[in-house]
This record gives C-alpha cells, sequence and structure tokens, in this order.
C-alpha cells in the first residue's frame, strides 16, 4: 500500500494498481509483464514506485495516473522499495530483492528516475523488509531485515551498509514507528530500538506463537501502534515501551488478509490492502 498527498494506491495484482483519493477509486494498469508486481511505496509528491520479479520497476510521477519503465536493475525479484525522509520528504529510494542468492539492493538519489547496486547484506541473504529513520540529510539511519535473524544498517543514507543487532528468531518485517526502529520475528516478538546501533529491546505481541496468527505488519496512527494478524485480528496500544502495552482487540478484518497486506493513513481514515484488489477503509 502506498501513500501519496493526493491518493492510497494499492496493489490489485500483478498488473493493476487501485488509485483512491477519498472520494473516487479507479483501476489503473501499471504495464508490468504478468507475474510480476512484488511491492509497492511512494513518498508524498506523488511518485509511487512497484518492484517486480524482473529487472525492471515501474514507476510514476503523477499519484498514480500514469507509469513508466525503470530498466537499470542489475538482477531480478526486488521487493521492499522505500523512500527516505519524513512522509517520503527525500528522493532517496532503496529496494531489496527476495533472491537470496546475490545479497544485493539497489539504490536510486534521483527519486526513483536511475538505480544502482548496492550490498546490503553482502552474502547470500534475501531482505525481507527496508525502512529509514525519516531523515533527508548524507547521515540518515535505514535497516534491513533479511529472511533470516540477520539485520542490516546503514547511517549514510543507504549508500553503504553494516552488520546490525540480529533477531532472536527469524525477521517477517519492519517499520520506523513514532521514532523508533521496529522489527517483528516468526515468533511473534516485536523489537524496538531508537537507532540502528542501538540494542534491542524485545516484547510480546498480542498474539501466540502460531502461524496463523502470525505478525503480518505494523503501523503507527493518532497516537496508537498497531498490529495485525494474519488471522485478521487488529490490536493497538499507546506505548509498546511499557512494561505492559496493554493490548486492546481494535476489530477484525476477517479472511481478506493475505502476506502481502498492509496499511495506510489518508485523509484521516486508516486504509488495508491486501495487495490482491482488496481496499478498505477500516477506521
Amino acid at each position: 500500500l502506498a501513500i501519496t498527498s493526493d491518493k492510497v494506491i494499492a496493489l490489485a495484482g500483478y498488473t493493476n494498481v487501485i488509485t483512491y483519493d477519498g472520494t473516487t477509486a479507479a483501476t489503473v494498469a501499471h504495464g508490468a509483464a504478468v507475474s510480476t508486481a512484488f511491492g509497492i511505496n511512494a513518498r508524498s509528491g506523488g511518485t509511487v514506485i512497484i518492484s517486480t520479479s524482473h529487472t525492471n520497476s515501474r514507476r510514476s510521477t503523477d499519484h498514480g495516473a500514469t507509469w513508466g519503465n525503470v530498466a537499470n536493475y542489475t538482477s531480478s525479484n526486488w521487493s521492499t522499495p522505500s523512500c527516505g525522509g519524513e512522509n517520503g520528504a527525500s528522493t532517496v529510494w532503496c529496494c531489496g530483492s527476495t533472491a537470496v542468492s546475490t545479497g544485493l539492493g539497489q539504490r536510486s538519489t534521483d527519486d526513483g528516475a536511475t538505480w544502482s547496486s548496492v550490498a546490503i547484506s553482502g552474502t547470500s541473504i534475501g531482505t525481507r523488509g527496508l525502512t529509514n529513520d525519516g531523515g533527508t540529510s548524507g547521515t540518515t539511519e535505514w535497516l534491513a531485515v533479511m529472511t533470516n535473524t540477520t539485520t542490516r544498517k546503514s547511517t549514510d543514507n543507504g549508500a553503504t551498509w553494516a552488520a546490525g543487532n540480529s533477531l532472536t528468531n527469524n525477521a517477517t518485517g519492519c517499520a520506523y514507528l513514532n521514532g523508533k526502529f521496529v522489527a517483528w520475528d516468526t515468533s511473534n516478538l516485536i523489537y524496538y530500538a531508537a537507532t540502528v546501533g542501538t540494542a534491542w529491546t524485545v516484547i510480546r505481541s498480542p498474539f501466540p506463537n502460531t502461524a496463523a496468527t502470525a505478525i503480518n505488519t505494523m503501523a503507527y496512527f493518532n497516537s496508537k501502534y498497531y498490529v495485525l494478524s494474519l488471522h485478521g485480528d487488529v490490536y493497538s496500544c499507546s506505548d509498546i515501551t511499557a512494561t505492559d502495552p496493554g493490548w486492546v482487540k481494535e476489530f477484525s478484518l476477517g479472511s481478506t488478509i493475505t502476506t502481502a497486506g498492509n496499511f495506510g493513513y489518508f485523509g484521516g481514515n486508516i486504509y488495508y490492502s491486501n495487495g490482491q484488489g482488496v481496499l478498505m477503509k477500516i477506521a
């Protein structure tokens, strides 16, 4: 799910997106080949990147209305596109690869127009998630969680990467929420730290350690942390640093949940997309 200043933009299967401006929804073909769309993200100014399983991505500079090709990736299976800066204010982007054989990522410094390779892991590990601290300078911090317990960090806006603090179990995602780097794992543990160089503090999520209730994603809106399970349950708390966060069940999304799903906040409302054509305003 991608949010710009004007629209909510969600993947609708592999070849289309849904755009919604708060009043009108439209289905737009982004033009990538069938069975290629892996991830989507945007910055507030209107640039949207769709990563694919091929050596190209799709790029829009008008809030998802029209799309063009970015064809200079050096290998395939790109995912987790992420832009720097608070609310996407920066024009630096980083993108990881699900291909465990490369250890590479891609980086753009011109708002996604051109990309170059960057060694995120340096070894044969795929990337599970990418996020940054919202800065727009050369010292912006980035976090990458890999397909095992490994994390990688950058303190120069994604230009170079080094070993970060490991997780207890294999990672399933990460985000920068309310001034904290946050990650979550296959055993439903949640990790948080103020910087990429700070040791993790680990807490339990509101979900039991079962596959059906695995953490799908996390977000922060309206002074609350939200966590969504693959079972469709959404819980919130106001402070994940508290001894007892006091998780409260907000609602359930039921069978619409997929592993590609994500939250977004737009126009005073929370939206959910399952990445397969479902876009819901849920609160």
